[in-house]
Formats: C-alpha cells, structure tokens, sequence
C-alpha cells in the first residue's frame, strides 16, 4: 500500500488550487493528485481545432476577491504574460435577438424589445418594500424558477417573458430551478433608460433587478472590482498548465489516467485502478474536489443518487472578416434557434486581428455534426454580429458532460448527498466541487467553498 498524507481528487482547477494549499498549509506534507481523465483541466480543458486554440468551459477566470486564492491563480503566469481586464472589461456582454445585437447592456433588453413589459417590471419592482424580495443562493437554487421569476420581475414578465426563454433552453419549466435564471444570465433586466434608472438607484431592490442601461458607462461605484484574467497568447487551459507546473514545483505528485475504485473512510484509504492493476493508497487527509454526489458514490457504492444533464454543444468558427465589437459574450435571446451563447476571443485577447468564434449550443441531442454547424452557421449570419459575405470554417468540439440540469431536483439530490456527507466530513475528509455545500456550482462558488473548508 502506497502512503500519502494528503490526497487531492480532481484535476481541475479546484484540484490544483487544493493540492497548492494543502502544501502552503502543511509545509514538507506529500501531497497526491488524482485524475481520472488523461488530461487535467475539468472546466478549463482547451481544444484545438481548424489550427487555433479554442476554450471548452469557462473562458475568462475572474478573481475571486480572497486574496490567497487569486494569488495562486495568477501564479499561474508570470505578470507579463498575463492579462487583467476591468469588470467593465470582463463582463462585457450584449444579447441577440431578431438579427440584431443589444450591446448596451449583459442583460436581456426588454425596454427595447418589449417596452410594455419592461413598464410592468418596473412597476413590480418599484411596488415591493426594498429587501423584501431578496432571496438566499439556496432559496434560489431550491425554490421554482416561476417562484423567483415572479418575486423579482412580476407575473407578466415571468409568463410572456422568462419561462418561455428557460423552456427553450432547458425543457419543462414546471421542474426548472430559481438556478435557471442565474445560468441564463436573467438576474437582472434592461428595462429602464438611463434617467429612470438614476431616479430610482438609491433602492437596493431596483439595484438588483434593474440593470445599469449603459454597461460601457457603468459608474466606479457599481462595479465588483474583481478583476479577469486572461493569457496574452493561448488559450484559457494554460491556466491549468502554469498551476500544474507551480503544483509539481512544490512536490505535488500528480497522476492522471487513475481511476478511483472505492474510498473507506475508515481505514483512511482509497482503492485506485492504474493501468489495470488495483491498488489502495493511504491518506491521512483526502479532499475530494468531484462533488459531494460523485464522493458519496465512492464512499457507499449503493448510493443512488442520479443528476440530470443538459446536453451543450460546442461549435468553434474562424471568420473572415473579424467580428468587429469589443463584446466577450452575446447571449441569445430568441425563440428561433438552439444557440445559447456566442463567445467572441477578440473581445478579451486584446488581439484585433482575432476571428475565433464559439457558439454554444443546449439541447441538441438529436443533431449531427454536420447538422449542428449549419445551425449555428446560420445563425451567426442572421445574428448582426457578422458583416456581410463574411467567410466561416467551422469545427465541432467532442460532447462535453454537459451543465447539471437545472431542477429543484437537482439541487435536492445536491443537499440531500451533503447532509448525507456529512457523517463523513472532517479533519479526514473535504468535499468540494459541484454541488458541495448543497448549492455551489460557479466556479468562484466552489473554490470559496474549499477554502471555507480547508480554513
């Protein structure tokens, strides 16, 4: 049997953020990552394609606002090579809707799509006693999408507006999750000019749901401050690459292509398949950064617990001419089509002779490659964001795992496999990862959460 006196479950950045501190922490402490996959990453996995290096998760790692877990991620690159962007910067986003881009703002545009109910909004948000529709991450994540949508936007919107939008995306809304509107980027809405919004900022509850009209104007005072990170060459996997580089320099042995078999946590001990040969490492503490479902599956092998997912695809493009705005992200907002999101690498790599595109596509499970390229080929060419005769080659990324669906579900099987963890957590065991303390999911979500655990 082989000893270790910290084992680290997870290759992805949770993973290599965790093995980092439990060195800090511990100085001298062996230290062993495991990785299922032959190749660390999780979210931050790149994929090259069509001769580029495109990104499969999460694009544009933003600072988490603690001070020792932003420090280890930036260590990631030495200063020069990496880039810092402002939240104006950052965040910035637009949407499309009826082949037209709204670049004012990140969030849905009603005042100009729909003005009558961007006034019942208002209304609504404007008749509620200030606070008295704030909800806890977890009264969100476990309450309704009907339920959250109608305390934060009215009835009207939330019937004519959002579960239509989320039923696209996302299937029956009667099982839909407060969640929902969080990954759909519906925490807010463009419904108020810029007077309208001044006139009424001094309510914390308008503040919330109404956003700011003009996010290139956003003042100082509003903005989080936390800034985005980004290689100046490359893609958003070299992050992955300098924090493995940084874990090995500290005497982190990593190994990927194991398979975990079966954690006994009385015996301190896990059961590995490397190679085809099994065998058991010791551990005299273990965090686990697979989520506290997957971690409760390798504790009791009769455990259950079975998370939905919604299919998303990738296609990346290179167009010819560059799309020429500075926006990260433009979110669709039509009825019209598969196509959730559309990444544009020009707005955050600085480069402006960058033409690498990705779209992202929910619910697709039914198209072939070739069917989900002229999809969304299609749709970039009514979408506004292309001139006119621009010239696209296209590359469809491999299935991904794809988004736990966003139910009450979901997040009841999340609570339930934390409380059940709970006999288990301690000075032995750290769970984090999707879904660790019942609610968390974004990435900055999770890695507070192990820092909470591990401090």
């Amino acid at each position: 049997m082989m000893d270790s006196q910290v084992v680290v479950l997870g290759g992805g950045i949770t993973g290599l953020v965790a093995s980092i501190l439990a060195v800090d922490l511990m100085p001298r402490t062996q230290v062993l990552l495991i990785e299922n996959s032959k190749q660390l990453g999780g979210a931050l996995t790149g994929f090259k394609t069509l001769g580029e290096e495109f990104d499969l998760g999460t694009h544009i790692p933003q600072q988490l606002g603690n001070a020792v877990i932003d420090e280890i991620i930036e260590s990631a690159f030495k200063p020069e090579q990496l880039q810092r962007f402002s939240s104006k910067q950052g965040d910035r986003a637009g949407t499309i809707e009826g082949g037209r881009v709204y670049s004012d703002s990140s969030y849905l545009d009603v005042l100009a799509t729909r003005p009558d109910l961007a006034r019942c909004v208002i209304a609504h948000v404007l008749s509620a006693r200030d606070g008295e529709n704030s909800l806890s991450s977890a009264e969100i994540r476990r309450s309704s999408a009907r339920t959250v949508s109608s305390a934060w936007f009215g009835d009207e919107a939330t019937e004519h507006l959002i579960l239509p939008l989320l039923a696209h995306w996302f299937g029956d809304t009667t099982q839909v999750s407060g969640f929902a509107l969080q990954l759909a980027n519906l925490t807010r809405l463009r419904a108020a000019n810029h007077e309208e919004w001044l006139k009424h900022s001094g309510l914390s509850e308008f503040r919330n749901r109404i956003a700011f009209p003009h996010q290139s104007e956003l003042p100082f005072a509003l903005q989080h401050g936390r800034q985005s990170l980004y290689p100046r060459n490359g893609n958003a996997s070299l992050f992955v690459l300098g924090l493995a580089a940084r874990a090995i320099e500290k005497g982190v042995v990593i190994k990927t292509g194991v398979k975990v078999h079966k954690v006994d946590a009385r015996n301190n001990s896990i059961e590995i398949v490397e190679n085809e040969s099994v065998s058991r490492v010791a551990y005299r503490q273990l965090i686990s950064t697979v989520g506290p479902v997957t971690t409760l599956k390798l504790l009791d092998h009769n455990v259950c617990f079975e998370i939905e997912r919604v299919q998303l695809r990738l296609v990346h493009h290179l167009v010819d001419p560059v799309v020429d705005s500075d926006l990260c992200y433009a979110y669709a907002t039509g009825l019209d089509s598969r196509v959730f999101r559309v990444t544009n690498y020009r707005g955050f790599s600085g480069k402006p002779s960058d033409n690498r595109l990705t779209t992202e596509l929910f619910l697709t499970g039914s198209m072939g490659d070739s069917e989900l390229i002229g999809h969304a080929e299609e749709f970039l060419r009514r979408s506004g964001l292309l001139q006119s005769g621009t010239r696209i080659t296209s590359s469809v990324s491999p299935p991904l795992g794809g988004y736990p669906s966003p139910t009450v579900a979901t997040f009841e099987q999340f609570g339930m496999a934390a409380e059940l963890l709970s006999t288990y957590e301690g000075n032995d065991l750290i769970v984090a990862g999707v879904g660790s303390g019942g609610t968390a999911f974004f990435q900055n979500e999770i890695l507070a959460h192990l820092y909470e655990q591990l401090f």
